[in-house]
């Protein structure tokens, strides 16, 4: 299994992050997230759970 992207490399507006472990795509998910909410400010941004 490849591994998944660092933070620095993912530029795009979407990003599927998906695997067996439900704990560990969450996790990352967050990370993702929080970075992306960090870089662009404000406090109107939503996680949306697909699953």
């Amino acid at each position: 299994m490849a591994s998944a992207p660092a933070p620095s490399d993912v530029n795009g507006p979407v990003v599927l992050i998906c695997g067996d472990d439900e704990f560990t795509v969450k996790q990352r998910s967050r990370q993702l997230f929080e970075r992306w909410r960090t870089d662009l400010g404000g406090e109107d941004h939503e996680i949306i759970d697909a699953a």
